[in-house]
């Protein structure tokens, strides 16, 4: 029997396949076999004993600012600015804040700000995501204290989070 995860990047189709009933329906198999994108050539099939796909941990973090017309940037503060500076301070916890041995990727996918040029918006909201060959745990702690200026109103927000352990085969 063949069976296909629904919602696989978002980390929870096989969960809600198993809350929905999945082995009370049909037969507990004996093997389950998993497939991902990976590089290599068209047909390949591999696997290796141990962890085969990293952990992931996708966070959201809103920053905060003041927004204001962009012909008076001094009477704001621009949240675009704190993002920016965000992006380019994440992508220093690999190169300069973990082991050169430990497997870490750190990816913003998502920057999004405003609805105009003209603007400067309020709020500035980043989808980050870290992938560890561990547990995820890169995205524990809070923003750098270095991603927004010391007149930004509140502090940045991580409302969201959504973990993923490391896919591992049997040994």
């Amino acid at each position: 029997m063949a069976v296909f995860q629904p919602g696989e990047e978002s980390g929870y189709g096989a969960r809600s396949m198993v809350d929905d009933g999945l082995f009370e329906r049909f037969p507990k198999p004996d093997v389950i076999l998993g497939q991902h994108v990976g590089p290599g050539p068209v047909g390949l099939i591999a696997t290796c004993p141990g962890t085969v796909m990293g952990a992931t941990d996708s966070i959201t973090v809103k920053l905060f600012g003041r927004g204001g017309h962009g012909s008076k940037p001094e009477s704001a503060v621009d949240p675009v600015l704190m993002a920016a500076s965000l992006v380019l301070r994440l992508q220093t916890i690999v190169s300069r804040e973990t082991p050169a041995q430990e497997p870490v990727v750190v990816t913003v996918g998502k920057l999004h700000a405003g609805t105009t040029a003209a603007v400067i918006p309020d709020t500035a909201e980043l989808g980050i995501n870290v992938r560890t060959s561990s547990a995820p745990s890169a995205t524990r702690s809070s923003p750098p204290s270095s991603a927004w200026p010391r007149r930004s109103p509140t502090r940045p927000a991580r409302p969201r989070t959504r973990r993923s352990p490391p896919s591992t085969t049997c040994r």
